[in-house]
């Protein structure tokens, strides 16, 4: 219970004030070294976060660099853009929109396996996570391409369980549906399309599903 003044002949409780005045008088080492080490922390902070804020900057300036080289054909000098993003700038955002550029700069020079692999590392990354379903579709679009289409199968599903509501979504089953045309398996292609009139109404993938559908009816 706090101490009683006598002040004036009117007895008083200690006011929060005088017992925290108090504390320092009796604890003032302890209290000049507590201030020490918060105002180093908080100086430390601000230079840590300025120094992170101007290697941000920097990795961003480096992929905008490389997305224009992309653009204009100069791949090489993209490709050297994205390298130094990866080797100085591991640990931004940037980082993982470099992986996913430099997977699209080997899939339009049809290096699909390197590109699997680039568009994995933007996976694995997943900073931000936003990249990860783009860069999961990415890989089965890559496998599809290169005509791998169990593996390709198996990456769409595999993005379709985790990421059900993506905007990317239709189009993997849309691609399922395809690849089972493809390697015949009228079954299964069937039943694909179906889901995605039934998932997806009153849109150009349901249009285009029930369009396949018909196109069957009339082959049977």
């Amino acid at each position: 219970m706090a101490k009683d003044w006598i002040e004036s002949g009117i007895v008083r409780k200690a006011t929060k004030s005088e017992k925290v005045l108090k504390w320092l008088k009796n604890n003032r080492e302890t209290f000049l070294g507590s201030i020490v080490i918060i105002i180093a922390a908080i100086i430390l902070g601000s230079f840590f976060s300025i120094r992170y804020s101007q290697i941000n900057k920097a990795a961003w300036k480096e992929l905008f660099m490389a997305k224009q080289q992309a653009r204009v054909g100069q791949l090489d000098a993209a490709n050297k853009s994205l390298a130094n993003i990866e080797t100085g700038f591991s640990n931004t955002t940037a980082a993982g929109y470099a992986y996913l550029l430099k997977g699209d700069i080997l899939f339009s020079t049809q290096k699909y396996d390197a590109a699997v692999k680039a568009y994995q590392q933007a996976s694995d990354f997943a900073k931000p996570e936003t990249i990860v379903p783009v860069a999961l579709s990415n890989i089965g679009k890559t496998q599809e391409a290169q005509n791998d289409f169990n593996n390709a199968i198996v990456s769409y599903k595999s993005f379709l369980e985790r990421y059900p509501e993506h905007f990317l979504a239709p189009e993997a089953h849309f691609s399922i549906a395809t690849i089972y045309e493809i390697q015949n398996k009228k079954d299964e292609a069937k039943s694909a399309y179906e889901k995605i009139a039934l998932l997806y109404p009153q849109t150009l993938w349901a249009e285009s599903a029930k369009a396949k559908l018909g196109i069957d009816k009339k082959k049977s």
